[in-house]
């Protein structure tokens, strides 16, 4: 009996400190908790008494499983391969001042107020990129040159994930402070995008005014949402960075219901964990295919914003919609005709920034899937000269 209490201590003991290091190791946790589990077990092969033949096999037999685990592990993180990762496969994010980015009752996650950042994004073991961002005291990206205290002004929102965020460009780079600086005094620009973001935070965002207390006495006119083929797995839940999200689903009357979070905070805890491994992101964490269900989700999504949008504030809703995959072709029409069908105003990357093609060095990070800020003011200034004016 005390043999039996002893060893099952000292398994939950063993196991607790795998979850330390899958948990604290931001990093190939898993390469290294296969690194700790081979050393034991074999560790324990060898002390083991060579008259307990079944339990030493046991060990043995653990020690190759954890092995075979580790070098899959190595393999699907790119360390092994020869050529160089063309984009980044691990980010980190040090906080300057303020805090870390938290959890949000209903948008998931966001970005907390008054703080300062500095991301770094790897491909493999490689620094591809370096940038700094911040907040403001809403927690929403800082816009530069906005008419501080200056209210009662007509304003212009943005809404979208990284891609109107500006990840990979400076404060004074992203779309809406590009904007800002060619319209200033003349309109109050806000960006209520997030790194990971899609529609369906928009539509909680809208649904639930959590815009209003940012915006404090100015008058919103126009909307942007920059839409992107990402989008249509990210509104069913499949985004790793946003288990939490607002869950939406459409009846069979076309109405778009709030169903609550896409996980429990437990679930998504445990996917969270699971999915630090490249091994078994690619098992169990592979986006499904693009349905004409999702499309049309996430139109009538995007649909139901501009409503919202346009009967709070009386203004007008315009769709960005960016062609980021050349393979999902045939998704990126179903969206765009999908979206002109229920009256959207829709607006293609192609027709603001010549001779447009996916992942073209021109207009995206080198090695990096975002674009760069001379795209983000070539968008400006198209709304500028062709919408504003």
């Amino acid at each position: 009996m005390g043999k039996s209490i002893l060893r099952i201590s000292g398994l939950l003991i063993l196991l607790w400190v795998s979850y330390l290091i899958i948990d604290r190791i931001q990093h190939y946790s898993y390469i290294y908790l296969s690194i700790f589990w081979v050393l034991l077990s074999f560790s324990f092969f060898f002390l083991s008494k060579k008259k307990e033949t079944k339990l030493r096999l046991f060990i043995l037999y653990s020690g190759c499983v954890f092995v075979a685990f580790g070098l899959a592990e190595v393999f699907y993180s790119g360390l092994l391969s020869s050529k160089k990762p063309i984009y980044s496969n691990i980010s980190e994010t040090e906080v300057i001042y303020g805090s870390k980015r938290a959890s949000h009752l209903i948008l998931g996650s966001k970005t907390s107020e008054n703080s300062k950042y500095i991301e770094r994004r790897y491909a493999g073991n490689e620094l591809i990129m370096s940038y700094t961002h911040s907040t403001d005291e809403f927690g929403w990206r800082k816009v530069n040159n906005q008419n501080s205290g200056d209210t009662n002004k007509e304003a212009i929102l943005f809404f979208g994930g990284s891609f109107t965020y500006g990840l990979g460009v400076s404060d004074d780079q992203n779309i809406a402070s590009m904007l800002q600086h060619f319209l200033k005094p003349s309109y109050n620009v806000y960006n209520f995008a997030n790194d990971g973001y899609g529609p369906h935070q928009m539509l909680a965002l809208l649904e639930n005014g959590l815009e209003e207390e940012a915006i404090h006495g100015d008058h919103p006119k126009i909307v942007f949402y920059q839409a992107i083929q990402d989008h249509l797995s990210r509104i069913k839940g499949q985004a790793i960075w946003d288990l939490q999200g607002p869950k939406y689903e459409l009846t069979a009357n076309k109405e778009v219901v709030y169903k609550g979070a896409f996980n429990a905070p437990e679930i998504a805890k445990l996917k969270t964990l699971l999915a630090k491994s490249f091994l078994l992101r690619k098992i169990f964490f592979r986006k499904n295919k693009v349905s004409d269900a999702g499309v049309n989700l996430l139109a009538h999504i995007v649909k139901k914003s501009a409503v919202i949008f346009e009967q709070k504030y009386d203004g007008k809703f315009y769709v960005i919609l960016w062609e980021e995959k050349v393979e999902e072709k045939e998704s990126y029409v179903k969206l765009y005709n999908r979206l002109i069908n229920l009256g959207l105003d829709v607006i293609e990357i192609k027709d603001i920034l010549p001779d447009y093609y996916p992942q073209s060095p021109t207009y995206f990070i080198e090695r990096d899937n975002h674009p760069n800020a001379y795209a983000y003011r070539l968008i400006s200034e198209y709304i500028k000269e062709n919408i504003l004016e």
